[in-house]
């Protein structure tokens, strides 16, 4: 039975409910989704593979985001032994477009010469060939 005592704490699905009556802003949804704290979304339980939110975030596989299980110097710890990172893709003109890149902003360019770049806050740089991965 959800606990719809908590302010603006919304449980949806079979076996779904909240820990704390003292949280806010939490939302448990699918069967035995459970919300354990405040300003938290809960999104089934510890099987669900596969979540989509309006095309925005895709999850698949491990992207962890706390640092509790990823080191404190990075915010986004994508953590796989059989997959890679794939940045942004685009073509140069694309790349040229950026409206105010950020200082450290990643991205790969498709056309030109096709390879890693990276905004320093002034200029783009291209990582360049490199040697021949085995």
């Amino acid at each position: 039975m959800p606990n719809l005592e908590a302010d603006l704490v919304i449980a949806l699905g079979a076996g779904t409910s909240t820990l704390d009556t003292a949280m806010s802003n939490s939302t448990a949804i699918g069967y035995g989704a459970v919300v354990s704290g405040s300003n938290t979304i809960q999104l089934g339980n510890a099987n669900v593979s596969n979540v989509n939110t309006a095309g925005i975030i895709t999850a698949k596989g491990a992207v962890v985001t706390d640092n509790t299980t990823v080191g404190d110097s990075y915010a986004l710890g994508a953590h796989s032994t059989t997959k890679g990172f794939l940045p942004p893709r685009m073509t140069k003109a694309q790349r040229q477009a950026i409206a105010s890149p950020v200082e450290g902003l990643i991205v790969y360019q498709t056309t030109g010469d096709k390879g890693i770049y990276y905004y320093d806050g002034t200029n783009w740089y291209w990582l360049g060939q490199g040697t021949l991965a085995n």
